[in-house]
């Protein structure tokens, strides 16, 4: 069985009677791995559990192994013919954990899990119940619930596999083709009762009973059909109906496949014939390939009795592998026809090309076709198939040549190969350059330690040859000994890139191989192209072999008795080992063995006294074993378990060593208790004076057992930490002594008492060094409460700078700032809010859309902070806005004052006029001055007296007719004022005079007037006063928001006037008077005493008026004004 080498130990115990001393009571041995691993390959050549190698050409469905009770492993395999002399592995069938997987090679999806396509990615790995499949590249490795292992390689055509039973398989448990594992190869060919069959083994009996004995049943197998299908469509019991030798095929065709088997080092005679033939049954190298990877078997099957061959061998082979096709005319494409055997006679053998991917048209027009005749001993005839040359760029052309004979003659005539490939190359146009590997001197010794040997390679680059180019190659292990890095030079497969000149045809590949004096198997190797830069690869692969040079040395191996125990408590506790002596033993000789730490929980020299052991051992001739005794030092410490390995070094010369072993102290200890602190009962006041005792427990759990010490100190700590002065004589440190048997104390620490306000100040409580003890929970913390008190703080806000225009866009911060007065020693919070205030209160779009709120927090010390207020600016015109911050929720701090108030400034207007003023229309346009007079958000109407309550206002008539009070237009020239006179004197009727008045009604509230007046003039009828009018701006309501008095003083008659009214208005009413003084008279007409309607001779009989005048234009705004 192929598995890792192994160690044992022999114990003898109780021998049964008093007087029996036992010595020596352990021995130590060794089993070195020697056994092939099962590999059947091939056309299908057999290895047993065993080590027996055996062809089997039978064509069917086979039990490859199978459990002898019949449960759980059963593995079978499916063969089919290739030409009349041999058969190939073309399927698998295992039964993992209940379920049939199978590996098909002629079946496009090549696995199947009880008959449904499965597909595992390359590197991926497939749980079949307890049992997986694993994919690896084209090679599938199956494990079966109890561990078996079963690997089919899918080389595109035939499979080849192995196999390793999983550990606890036992001696003769299982059956097959395979062998029944018994260590034993003479009888490995049985029935499935367990009757062997003698070896050497007739023919008939191989192929017959024995064949026959392990052919899958319908009942048992487990492969996947088609319909109609079954076991029996697989079978041919006449094949093979006699064995296939070397001698029977053509000596070329044989000379070529030794030529590549030779080339991959396969030596063993076995499977060097069974590759060779397998080359030159199929032309495959991936038959040399499969050759590689098998360990030599330990014994090879004679069959006798072979019926002999009494036909003609027909093998059909390409001379070249690809040819040119030419620009013109034709190119011979050569195929040889070779007869061997029985060459008696004359024989004719048919040909035709009846595949790949050629055409008519590359072969002169029709696809060749024809009859050779071998006369009497003739062994060979060849075809020549002509290439018509071309000059059309294209790519390479397969061409398939088929041979068959007449059905007469058919039982005459045995085919080795039945068909040959060739490949038309093309050579027009941009031909790509072709690179090949082949060994040059690529199988050889690998010398003595510190040698050296080179390995040669040959790399081609053909068909064109005109630019630089590169190409990669590495090399990897190959079969079941293959190389490791350590088997080169620089530790390292070789890999690199080979750099191609311009016109350079050839680089040589060389590999230095590290030289050593071990004994061990051939070691293989393939170096493989990839990757050129331009071009194709052919031939991509070549092979190597590292052969062993080192004879037969004596080995010391190390090798453990007891390699795991107790420490103890005290005193020493002996490790044992034996080091045994192999091979050449007739030589006394010596070995060094040393001590050293290992694994994750090492040793130290402290488990062994002070020194890690070493040592020498001598062997005289003809010992094979010595005992080395370690002591390890017993200890009470609680510890992870300790690993040490002893390793032999500095043999005597020419001998090797083997691998150091491992032993594992196991602690013997328990643990050590554990010790923690917390604070007892809730933190205390420190007092006015003296000292108040704050407690904390110091607790230990575990062992308790042992005598065990403990470190505190005693630190401030926290945002305001205590300090020395806050206990008596200063901060608190020392140890605790725990006494076997003691769990519990207790620590009390004295905080002297003062009457000083101050914060709570923390400190903690922290264990350190702890002896035979481990600390658990470190620390703890305590609290000094103050108890000395003061007033809070008192808590004010005020506004700063809390009046602001809001802005167009983004936002603008109104700030308030909350004092803080009073105790300032502890930190204080309070939260606030805001709220709309006022006839126009704000609300949560002008802040966004919520209303702020949050809280502020002093710390100790601190006495002000302040509240910025974001406030969204817009475009809307409206009224200012008021808000409130109330302070409220008081933390350490009483509320003085709770609030102050902000306003949202409106910036943003509106405004319209009407009037016909400064560009007055023309007269010609009769609705001109309606037109100038109109506006959709203001009415204009009037009243003879404004001082008449029961008189209600009139809309005036934009004319400029009549002469009526109120009974004519109101318009004169454009300008408006009140038709009709009070007192008739002024040849203009429309002005504003005497107790007249001229209102505004607006839609919407304003916030500013400005108009423009005519005819306004200063003392124009003789009175000494001036004329004067006035403006009244009314509410909703009417009541007054304010007015303002106006006096004529241009030379000219106009003045413009302008009044604003933040609180806004909606009605503006205009009226005339006099000015006296200081004073305005309304509706008054001088006289010298200035007492109003008066006679002559100022008043001229009554005919003369007092103040008058025109409206020209009349604007309103709404919005922001300027209050500052």
């Amino acid at each position: 069985m192929d598995e890792a080498d192994r160690y044992y130990t022999v114990t003898i115990q109780d021998p049964g009677k008093d007087t029996v001393v036992i010595g020596n009571p352990v021995a130590a041995g060794a089993i070195l791995d020697n056994d092939p691993t099962p590999r059947p390959r091939g056309d299908p050549h057999m290895i047993t559990l065993d080590g027996l190698a055996y062809d089997f050409q039978a064509v069917g469905e086979f039990v490859l192994v199978e459990n002898a009770a019949g449960e759980d492993l059963s593995v079978q395999m499916r063969t089919r013919p290739v030409g009349d002399l041999a058969s190939l592995i073309s399927a698998l069938a295992v039964d993992v954990d209940g379920h049939r997987v199978t590996i098909n090679t002629e079946a496009a999806d090549v696995l199947r899990v009880d008959g449904v396509v499965t597909e595992v990615a390359d590197g991926a790995t497939l749980a079949v119940g307890a049992g997986q499949v694993q994919r690896s590249g084209d090679t599938y490795t199956l494990t079966t619930a109890s561990g078996d292992l079963i690997s089919a390689e899918d080389f595109g055509g035939h499979l080849d596999l192995a196999l390793i039973l999983a550990n606890g398989r036992a001696p003769g448990s299982v059956r097959g083709l395979l062998g029944n594992f018994n260590q034993n190869t003479a009888d490995d060919l049985a029935l499935p009762d367990g009757t062997a069959f003698a070896q050497p083994i007739a023919f008939a009996d191989l192929y017959g009973a024995f064949a026959d004995a392990w052919r899958v049943t319908h009942a048992s197998s487990l492969f996947d059909y088609a319909a109609g299908e079954s076991t029996e469509t697989f079978t041919d019991r006449t094949f093979p109906s006699h064995p296939v030798t070397l001698d029977m095929l053509a000596p070329e065709v044989v000379a070529e496949a030794t030529r590549r088997v030779d080339a991959a080092g396969i030596t063993d005679p076995v499977l060097r014939e069974a590759a060779i033939l397998d080359f030159a049954l199929t032309h495959d190298p991936d038959f040399v390939i499969g050759a590689t990877k098998v360990v030599d078997p330990s014994a090879a099957l004679e069959v006798i009795a072979e019926p002999s061959a009494t036909q003609s061998v027909l093998a059909v082979v390409s001379r070249v592998g690809r040819q040119a096709e030419g620009n013109s005319g034709s190119t011979d494409l050569v195929f040889d026809i070779h007869r061997s055997g029985n060459t008696s006679g004359e024989l004719s053998v048919s040909y035709r090309v009846v595949g790949g991917s050629v055409d008519a048209g590359d072969l002169g027009g029709a696809l060749p076709a024809g009859v050779v005749t071998f006369g009497d001993g003739e062994t060979v005839k060849s075809v020549a198939v002509p290439v018509a040359g071309d000059t059309q760029i294209e790519s390479d052309e397969s061409l398939l040549l088929e041979i068959s004979v007449d059905d007469s003659v058919r039982d005459r005539v045995a085919f080795a190969t039945v068909s040959a490939q060739a490949t038309i190359a093309n050579d027009d146009g941009t031909v790509l350059p072709r690179f090949e590997i082949e060994a040059v001197s690529a199988i050889k010794a690998e010398g003595a330690d510190g040698e050296t040997t080179e390995l040669v390679f040959r790399v081609l680059r053909t068909e064109n040859l005109s630019d630089a180019v590169t190409i990669d190659y590495e090399v990897s292990g190959l079969g079941g000994d293959p190389v490791e890095a350590d088997d080169f030079m620089g530790g390292a497969l070789p890999a690199g890139t080979l750099v191609f000149g311009r016109d350079e045809g050839a680089q040589t590949l060389r590999m230095r191989v590290s030289g050593d004096d071990l004994l061990e198997r051939n070691e293989r190797f393939v170096v493989t192209l990839r990757n050129p830069s331009l071009g194709v690869v052919g031939e991509a692969t070549a092979f190597g072999m590292i052969e062993n040079d080192d004879a037969f040395v004596a080995r010391h191996s190390i090798l453990p008795i007891n390699a795991s125990r107790s420490e103890g408590n005290e005193g020493t506790a002996e490790f044992s080992f034996v080091v045994v002596r192999s091979g050449n033993v007739d030589a006394a000789t010596t070995v060094d063995f040393v001590v050293g730490p290992t694994g994750s929980s090492s040793v130290d020299a402290a488990d062994f006294g002070g020194t890690l052991p070493m040592g020498s051992l001598t062997f005289a001739a003809g010992e094979v074993e010595k005992r080395v005794s370690i002591q390890v030092a017993g200890d009470i410490d609680h510890e992870a378990d300790e690993s040490f390995a002893v390793a032999l070094h500095n043999p005597s010369s020419g001998l090797v060593v083997g691998d150091p072993v491992t032993a594992t102290i196991v602690n013997d200890d328990a643990p050590l208790p554990s010790i923690g602190i917390w604070r007892i009962g809730a933190n205390l006041a420190e007092g006015d004076t003296g000292t108040t005792e704050m407690p904390f427990a110091v607790v230990r759990t575990g062992d308790l057992g042992v005598r065990s010490i403990v470190g505190y100190a005693v630190a401030g700590s926290g945002a305001n930490p205590a300090a020395a002065s806050d206990f008596a004589g200063g901060l608190p440190a020392g140890s605790v002594t725990f006494e076997p048997g003691e769990d519990f104390k207790v620590l009390a620490f004295d905080i002297a008492g003062d009457a000083l306000l101050e914060v709570d100040e923390g400190f903690s409580v922290v264990l350190s060094d702890a002896v035979r003890a481990v600390i658990g929970t470190g620390s703890a913390e305590g609290l000094i409460v103050n108890d000395d008190s003061s007033a809070a703080p008192e808590l004010s806000i005020a506004a700063a700078g809390a009046n602001k225009p809001e802005g167009s866009a983004g936002t603008v911060q109104i700030l308030f700032t909350v004092t803080r007065t009073g105790d300032l020693s502890q930190a204080s919070a309070v939260a606030y809010s805001v709220t709309g205030s006022g006839a126009h209160p704000a609300d949560a779009t002008d802040f966004g859309g919520v209303l702020p709120a949050g809280s502020i927090s002093f710390a100790a010390g601190e006495h002000e902070k302040q509240i910025a207020i974001e406030v969204s600016g817009d475009g809307t015109v409206e009224k200012n806005e008021s808000f409130t911050v109330g302070l409220h929720d008081a933390d350490n701090g009483t509320i003085a004052a709770a609030s102050a108030a902000g306003i949202i400034l409106n910036d943003d207007t509106s405004s319209f006029r009407i009037g016909d003023a400064p560009a007055r229309p023309p007269r010609s346009d009769a609705g001109a001055w309606e037109r100038s007079w109109t506006h959709s958000g203001v009415s204009i109407a009037h009243k003879a007296n404004l001082g008449d309550s029961s008189e209600p206002f009139t809309p005036v008539l934009f004319g400029s007719s009549g002469s009526g009070v109120l009974a004519g237009g109101d318009i004169s020239a454009g300008d408006l004022g009140v038709s009709g006179q009070t007192k008739a004197t002024s040849s203009v009727l429309q002005e504003i005079d005497g107790t007249e008045g001229l209102r505004f009604v607006l839609d919407e509230e304003a916030n500013e007037i400005t108009f423009l007046l005519s005819r306004f003039l200063s003392n124009d009828d003789g009175t000494v006063l001036n004329e004067a009018g006035r403006v009244q701006l009314l509410d909703a309501g009417g009541a007054l928001v304010d007015e303002l008095f106006f006096y004529a003083d241009r030379a000219d008659g106009t003045k413009q006037v302008s009044l604003a009214a933040p609180e806004g208005f909606t009605q503006a009413v205009f009226s005339a008077g006099v000015q006296d003084g200081d004073e305005f008279v309304y509706g008054g007409y001088a006289n010298q005493d200035r007492s109003g309607f008066g006679s002559s001779p100022f008043a001229a009989s009554g005919s003369l008026h007092g103040s008058d005048y025109l409206i020209d234009l009349v604007a309103f705004k709404s919005g922001y004004v300027d209050m500052l």
